[in-house]
């Protein structure tokens, strides 16, 4: 038996020692798995982590390009400023309830300790009163220092309020979703009571409600001092009086206030205030006065001598805005220009760090100009790097952004953008407009278009109304116009709208190129296209007066149909034309495809056009082909493919990209559209006689007193056209009730006047889109709106 005990010792003794050198070679093992992923997987980034302990970087700022106009003017340019920011807490009252329980603690001592919710509500009250009060003098105090009223304040306060709300909802919402799908990912049920651990857990603060925001940007340098110097004043909350006073009031005796307690409560003069140095976007052209010539307006408004008009926001929803915050997207659009643009890498240095990356307090374009060319604009930072362990420096000198030049001509937007400021009267409803749909006196949004016919050059992109003060730098909504009238909307590229009778000669001279009509050949207008409906398809002459354009029986011909604006003509057109021809026609004018404008994103987004109904894409038919034909029906396009459009008219049908930005290309035809020559020639000329012609839509106005003709600038050669062109009636919910529960706010037809004008004798130079929304007739309307643009044109130059 002793034996076999021994014997078995060495057995028991090796499967020992075997197990223990297992245990250690797995360790051993593990260590060295780790050891590989630190080396290799892990080991680049450890390296870098590693090597920036030894280099030391140091960032020189740079500023952002110019944006000038095509005389040279500037529009938008860097300087430095400062911003008056205020700490997210104060503003949200966080600040005061934590002051004011402090205080209370302080004050009460033992009572508080001992006091139930109920009995710490009524110590609290007075503190929280006082603290709340503090806040409310401090911005009161700052509305003084910084001449801002107090009412655009508490706005500005309200929208950071609601923003970082949003803001904070969407992060514990994507959290929550987050942690849900960790838990339903390890194969649990999710009870109720997970659900409500998981929400919890969710809430969480955010960096905007640990930072301060801007109040009063583009602060004055004196303003900035004297705030800078205020920054660290303490006062007291309470006098010794004012103490006791409030404690009584929450039911303590005197006997509760602790010697030297008022004295303890001091804080901020301008609780939670941040003076920071910040670079300023300025715009030369945000406010600047224009003078008006009244004798030159329609008859009731006319008047003697000038009107000075103070206009603001010249180039505002052209130029787009910044914004402060860096959004990921941002950092990966950045990534992307990096990798795909041919001059990218000069932004890197020879360690490949971008010098123009985005980092905190950077500003970014988001709309318009400055985001569209935000790689172009930004500049590259100096940056200085020094290798601790080996002496070496790396050192780049800061490049400023580049400028970007537009076809645009500032002086010619501020004439335009006073005559349709709502105090001169164009834009706003007159009893001689005969507006059923819109009361008199009330505003109406507007857009012109001005382009060069022989450059595509845009002069004037402007739409109307615009935000107000601050306003315009945060692209936010403007509390100055009913939502109905959005400010920030660029009525001139991106709103869909009907182009209505504008677009006849362009049909008439494509349908006589695809061989649909002859032009020695006439259409007899019969007041209404079926033969046994009156009620339908009728020529707007008709339906007004029960009149005809052939009251002899003799054909309307090509160029009485553009300067009559006969219906009945263009229905007949579009009968014979179909849904394709159609189609094809709007598509060579631009239609579907829009335009590429270097104004992108945002306030600057454009609409392309489309043949076809908006939000859905039924199959068109034959009915739908007829009022195409005469620019109604499912089809919709914007002022900028309307001035583009009499711009392709003028030239025969060449195409020239219509642009805003200036590349320094030269501009070439780069297509041509099918387009008769002769058929041209006609639409010409029956667009002249339609302003020139007393029976012409477009040539005179008729008020109580008699009638007068639309156009008066001396020297210079017009053609137009008017439109009227249906539109849905717009609705308005300002309660937010839903569909059922919205008004109706604007009932009316808008309002169009395409012009082509020249030096008298010499052709058309410029083509003119103008848009009055909700307007009515266009000649009515719209038409004294053109011929006020005219008179810029000719004040800068451009005409006689």
């Amino acid at each position: 038996m002793r034996r076999l005990i021994r014997s078995a010792i060495p057995s028991m003794f090796h499967r020992r020692l075997v197990l223990q050198l297992a245990v250690f070679g797995v360790a051993i093992g593990a260590l060295v798995g780790r050891l590989g992923i630190l080396t290799l997987a892990e080991g680049g980034e450890r390296l870098e982590q590693a090597e920036s302990r030894l280099v030391r970087t140091t960032w020189t700022p740079t500023v952002r390009g110019r944006i000038l106009d095509r005389t040279g003017r500037i529009l938008a340019m860097d300087r430095p400023s400062y911003t008056a920011a205020v700490r997210f807490d104060v503003l949200s009252g966080a600040w005061a309830e934590r002051g004011a329980a402090s205080a209370a603690r302080r004050v009460f001592g033992e009572r508080w300790d001992a006091a139930d919710d109920g009995e710490r509500a009524v110590m609290l009250k007075p503190f929280l009163d006082r603290y709340s009060a503090h806040v409310d003098r401090m911005l009161d105090r700052l509305s003084e220092m910084t001449g801002v009223e107090r009412a655009v304040l508490d706005r500005r306060a309200e929208r950071t309020l609601a923003v970082v709300a949003r803001t904070k909802e969407a992060v514990v919402i994507a959290r929550e979703n987050r942690l849900v799908r960790q838990h339903l990912s390890s194969g649990r049920g999710l009870s109720d009571a997970d659900e409500a651990r998981l929400a919890e857990a969710a809430v969480t603060r955010i960096a905007e409600e640990e930072r301060a925001h801007a109040m009063v940007p583009d602060l004055a340098d004196e303003a900035a001092f004297a705030l800078r110097r205020l920054e660290t004043r303490r006062v007291p909350l309470f006098t010794e009086a004012e103490l006791a006073r409030a404690v009584g009031e929450a039911g303590a005796s005197g006997g509760a206030v602790s010697d030297g307690a008022a004295e303890a409560l001091y804080v901020d003069l301008f609780p939670g205030l941040v003076i920071e140095d910040s670079t300023d976007r300025v715009r030369p052209f945000d406010e600047i006065d224009v003078r008006i010539d009244r004798s030159t307006l329609p008859g009731p408004m006319r008047g003697e001598g000038y009107e000075t008009v103070r206009v603001t926001g010249v180039g505002w929803h052209t130029l787009g805005t910044l914004r402060g915050r860096i959004y990921g997207e941002d950092h990966e659009r950045r990534r992307e220009a990096v990798r795909a643009l041919p001059d990218a890498s000069s932004w890197l240095t020879a360690s490949g760090v971008d010098r123009g990356r985005y980092l905190e307090g950077d500003a970014v374009g988001s709309a318009g100009v400055e985001r569209a060319n935000e790689n172009h604009l930004r500049g590259l930072r100096g940056l200085r790097r020094v290798r601790l362990d080996t002496g070496t420096v790396e050192s780049h000198e800061p490049e400023a952004g580049h400028d970007v030049h537009l076809t645009i001509d500032a002086m010619l937007e501020a004439r335009i953008r006073a005559v349709l400021e709502p105090g001169v009267g164009l834009t706003t409803v007159q009893p001689w407009h005969g507006n059923d749909g819109v009361p008199v006196g009330e505003t109406l949004a507007g857009a012109v278009v001005v382009i060069g016919v022989d450059t595509g050059d845009v002069l004037a992109c402007v739409s109307t109304p615009v935000p107000s003060g601050s306003e315009r730098w945060s692209g936010d909504g403007d509390e100055d116009y009913p939502a109905f009238l959005d400010p920030t909307v660029n009525r001139a590229i991106s709103v869909p709208y009907p182009p209505g009778s504008i677009v006849k000669p362009l049909v008439l001279s494509a349908a006589v190129a695809r061989g649909y009509h002859r032009l020695g050949s006439g259409i007899v207008c019969t007041g209404h296209l079926l033969e046994n409906r009156n009620d339908v398809y009728r020529c707007w002459i008709y339906k007004q007066y029960g009149a005809t354009h052939s009251p002899t029986g003799e054909p309307v011909r090509a160029a009485e149909s553009v300067k009559f604006s006969c219906n009945l003509f263009y229905y007949t057109l579009g009968r014979r034309l179909g849904v394709d021809e159609l189609r094809g026609i709007y598509g060579d004018l631009g239609v579907g495809a829009g335009f590429e404008l270097g104004v992108a994103g945002g306030i600057g987004r454009s609409w392309p056009g489309k043949v076809g109904t908006v939000g859905t894409e039924r199959e068109l038919g034959m009915s739908d082909a007829i009022m195409m034909a005469m620019g109604q029906g499912p089809v919709t396009w914007t002022p900028m493919h309307a001035a583009n459009s009499f711009a392709v008219l003028a030239r025969g049908g060449a195409w020239i990209e219509p642009r805003i930005v200036d590349d320094g290309s030269v501009p070439i035809a780069e297509r041509m559209m099918n387009l008769d020559p002769a058929a041209v020639g006609e639409s010409l000329r029956g667009l002249k006689m339609a302003v020139d012609d007393a029976n012409g839509t477009g040539s005179t106005i008729g008020f109580a007193d008699g009638r007068e003709r639309i156009f008066n600038v001396p020297g210079v050669d017009v053609w137009g056209k008017t439109g009227t062109a249906q539109a849905p009636s717009l609705r308005y919910d300002p309660d937010g009730d839903g569909p059922e529960e919205a008004r109706v706010v604007r009932s009316s037809e808008h309002a169009w006047f395409n012009v082509l004008a020249g030096p008298e004798g010499e052709g058309p130079r410029y083509a003119v889109s103008v848009l009055i929304e909700y307007g009515g007739g266009g000649g009515r309307v719209a038409g004294p709106v053109a011929n006020q643009v005219l008179h810029a044109l000719s004040a800068e130059g451009y005409l006689p």
